[in-house]
């Protein structure tokens, strides 16, 4: 997802390069600014959402192994 603002970047088109389509030639930027957007802000959802999930794992794998060893003296 981090990579796809700079891939739009090589979409842009200037007024001349449009040619007979310079009618949607703002709404195609608008488009592309969204996407550009959009996509930057779910890169760091989920660089966010990689972080928690490590973090659970993290704490799943300690408290597993506080328990094993707890349950290991019972005997």
């Amino acid at each position: 997802m981090a990579r796809i603002p700079s891939m739009v970047d090589v979409l842009r088109l200037s007024r001349v390069e449009a040619g007979p389509f310079q009618v949607i030639f703002d709404a195609y930027g608008q488009v592309l600014d969204q996407v550009s957007a959009r996509s930057s802000e779910a890169a760091t959802a989920m660089a966010e959402f990689a972080n928690t999930l490590r973090s659970v794992a993290n704490t799943y794998d300690e408290e597993e192994a506080a328990g094993v060893h707890r349950m290991s003296n019972i005997y």
